[in-house]
């Protein structure tokens, strides 16, 4: 994304259409198809050839690396025009955007103008290709972030380079190479480690994206000495861009990058520029290196800045998930506009004074990019503030208002005497999609793919009746509500919680097999550590309805009974110990239309059917495995949810939803009194 070649490099007119493509492919595939398309490695491997010439220029011209002539041209570089783009995404937030996605969007604004936003998305567990309007739109800065520290490590190991070139008298050259290929191999064998253990981090993570870029800086040490034959290069050069172009329509990439698919885009892009050497008329290169595609390659850049906070903004705008074939053109079309103004009267300008004859507008050059990116940072964290102050109070009115008879679900209880239109208090909590409970945090919480072991334990730790709370995040949901009860009567409580994961015996038919894999190998990790101990009283637990799709383990057929015997089986491994199981029905979801409703305005009604956001027992695999299970209850907590056959979002003040299948810790706090009342009337529990 960066041109960094010297006066004295030869120009590469093929790398400028190259990163044409890149960008163009980038946008279609992040409009239209909601894919990954490999361009972004395509910019890494470029970033990391072009960013070694420079480098290579300093040792030639100076017989060192400058640190402060390389970083200045950098910071004139990258600073102003991501600084534009962040300052329109928050005036666009403040304008467009419900309230509740404030906060995260400043803080990603801080995180975008410091360069690291990759590893806010990583431990955030951010879906790169979520498909809702709430997806931030500086989320595509992330390698922009990636980016910004390569240069700071490829500086730094230029610049140890040159000392141990001091020191052994060993040419820097040479040593920069040594250390290059050690990066490039640990790199490697690092993504293809921890895609397979943990995909969605090393997504966004340097270290497994630090090798594309030393792919390409080796390209750069070594290119002058590779010479193929013209009949070799043409042909390479279209294979290359063939791979590059068809990559994202031919492979589920999103679900397996960085890893070993990642070496595709880079091959291909390495293809291209070798390719180039060769000069070949009819080569792919020859194509790249014509006039509209070099233009073009001047505004990748900020179009690539451009292009995802337009897109998000129409769909919120729009209220939509999807792009049409017209609006997407609209999008692409203006994004254009936004680069070629952003090209022409911010970069452009800045470099002209960077490249002056004058000290003093060089200096000026440099100071500017600092300084936007310091105002900018500052707006997002003085956002940050706003906000905060904004949601504490809020959040005094949420305890006061679950104090009130009439909050959350208790206004179910006496529907006659609460009207939310009677009540002072506001639509709790203020970020729906953050009240998350603190059984979802690392401690307590294994990731789909994972087989960590980590129970925790809430209420009472002596307490004389145990409570064992088990399965995946539709059971996880009832903590808040579960903890309560625990704490009023003195209970201990231990919770066993597993993303995609129900207490069965049976795998599910996942599109990942890793996380079925590990799954069943965390469910008798579970039953072997409650085997050790004394058993529990109640064990309670519940799974997503929707999930039927089990395997039978015999036939290698999807079966719903074998489903229902996978859970019996792997109760009966501790109801033969004395204890009772306890299922709560799945409650009723609701849809990502209503979410952004009730979002927008807290106050209108946005509701679902239940015949539409609930599974029919009939069909529910957990409720069918307790029907003539004498160890097994069913507790249903529908009435809670919906009255009359509708489901609001909104019940008694509070945001029943966080997404379109769990309900927020707000409102499951407020589920303490109702779920206590049904324990009693419905289970043995002593209450």
């Amino acid at each position: 994304m960066l041109n960094g070649t010297t006066r004295n490099s030869k120009f590469r007119g093929e790398i400028e259409g190259l990163r044409t493509v890149a960008f163009i492919l980038v946008a279609i595939y992040h409009v239209w198809f909601n894919r990954v398309s490999g361009g972004v490695d395509v910019f890494f491997t470029v970033s990391g050839f072009l960013i070694t010439i420079t480098l290579l220029g300093h040792l030639r011209r100076f017989d060192t690396v400058r640190p402060w002539l390389f970083l200045s041209r950098l910071l004139g570089r990258l600073l102003p025009a991501a600084a534009v783009v962040c300052i329109a995404v928050l005036i666009g937030t403040v304008v467009l955007r419900s309230f509740a996605l404030w906060d995260d969007t400043f803080e990603q604004i801080v995180a975008s103008m410091l360069y690291f936003e990759n590893w806010y998305l990583a431990f955030n567990s951010a879906d790169y290709l979520a498909t809702d309007q709430s997806r931030s739109p500086l989320q595509h800065f992330w390698a922009m972030s990636i980016q910004g520290q390569f240069y700071l490590i490829w500086l730094a190991v230029f610049l140890v380079a040159v000392w141990l070139a001091s020191v052994t008298g060993i040419r820097a050259v040479r040593v920069a190479a040594s250390l290059i290929i050690a990066v490039v191999i640990l790199s490697f064998a690092w993504s293809l480690i921890q895609t397979q253990t943990n995909q969605q981090f090393a997504y966004f993570s340097t270290a497994t994206r630090a090798w594309e870029f030393g792919a390409g800086s080796l390209l750069a040490l070594v290119i002058s000495r590779i010479k193929l034959p013209v009949a070799v290069a043409a042909p390479l050069s279209w294979v290359g861009l063939g791979a590059l172009v068809s990559i994202g329509f031919l492979l589920p990439v999103a679900d397996v990058f960085p890893g070993w698919v990642a070496l595709i885009p880079v091959l291909s892009a390495a293809a291209v520029v070798i390719a180039g050497e060769s000069g070949a008329r009819w080569g792919a290169n020859a194509l790249l290196s014509t006039k509209p595609f070099e233009w073009l390659g001047g505004f990748g850049y900020a179009f690539y800045l451009w292009h995802w906070p337009v897109m998000i903004f129409v769909l919120s705008v729009q209220d939509r998930t999807v792009v049409g074939v017209r609006t997407g053109l609209a999008i692409l079309a203006f994004s254009f506009v936004l680069a070629y103004a952003t090209r022409r009267l911010v970069e452009q300008p800045v470099m002209a004074m960077r490249s002056h004859a004058k000290p003093r507008l060089r200096r000026a050059a440099t100071s500017i990019s600092i300084a936007a990116a310091i105002v900018v940072s500052s707006a997002g964290g003085v956002g940050q503030l706003y906000v905060a102050q904004e949601i504490s109070a809020q959040a005094d009115a949420k305890w006061e208002a679950l104090n009130e008879p009439c909050s959350g679900a208790l206004a179910l209880a006496t529907p006659d005497d609460c009207s939310p239109t009677t009540s002072p208090a506001a639509v709790v909590p203020v970020n729906p999609g953050d009240d998350v409970g603190k059984i979802f945090n690392d401690k307590c919480h294994t990731r789909p793919t994972q087989t960590d072991f980590k129970p925790c334990s809430w209420g009472d730790p002596n307490g004389d009746v145990r409570v064992a709370l088990v399965g995946n995040s539709h059971g996880a949901v009832w903590l808040p509500a579960l903890e309560a009860i625990a704490l009023k009567h003195g209970w201990q409580l231990d919770s066993y919680n597993k993303a995609a994961c129900s207490f069965n015996f049976a795998g599910r038919d996942e599109e990942n097999p890793k996380v079925r894999d590990t799954c069943l190998t965390w469910v008798d990790e579970v039953i072997d550590h409650m085997d050790r101990q004394d058993p529990y009283d109640f064990i309670i637990t519940s799974a997503s309805a929707g999930n039927s799709a089990f395997i039978d383990s015999e036939t290698g057929m999807i079966s719903f009974e074998a489903g229902v015997i996978g859970y019996q089986q792997a109760w009966s491994t501790q109801t033969q110990r004395g204890t009772q199981m306890i299922v709560m029905r799945d409650y009723p979801k609701t849809t990502n239309e209503m979410i952004n409703c009730s979002r927008d305005n807290p106050r209108a009604e946005c509701s679902t059917l239940l015949e539409d956001v609930q599974t029919p027992l009939i069909d529910d695999v957990i409720a069918q495995a307790t029907v003539g299970n004498d160890d097994a209850v069913l507790v249903d907590m529908t009435q809670w949810f919906c009255t009359d056959g509708v489901c609001p979002t909104v019940i008694g003040d509070v945001h029943v939803y966080r997404d379109f299948h769990h309900f927020t810790e707000t409102y499951g706090t407020t589920l303490a009194k109702p779920l206590e009342q049904a324990l009693r009337e419905q289970t043995s529990m002593p209450l």
